[in-house]
């Protein structure tokens, strides 16, 4: 789990089965405590975008989560 800002909003970021909210990887806003249905992958591509990651075409939210939660643990070290 990972917390990340798009557009001034927070999201926690979860793996498959580490939310309660889904099995599948997905995105939590923190405030609302809802799930974007419908804009997890546009966010998260921003977001990668953002920390200079061009999205490969077709990528999926497994995909793009996979490389947010890289990126930020990269951040970490």
């Amino acid at each position: 789990m990972k917390i990340i800002k798009i557009n001034d909003v927070d999201y926690t970021v979860f793996t498959a089965n580490e939310g309660i909210a889904k099995s599948q990887p997905h995105i939590i806003e923190i405030l609302s405590g809802t799930v974007p249905e419908g804009k997890q992958l546009s966010l998260l591509k921003e977001y990668l975008e953002q920390n200079d990651i061009v999205p490969i075409k077709g990528a999926t939210t497994y995909w793009c989560i996979d490389k947010v939660l890289k990126l930020d643990s990269s951040k970490e070290d």
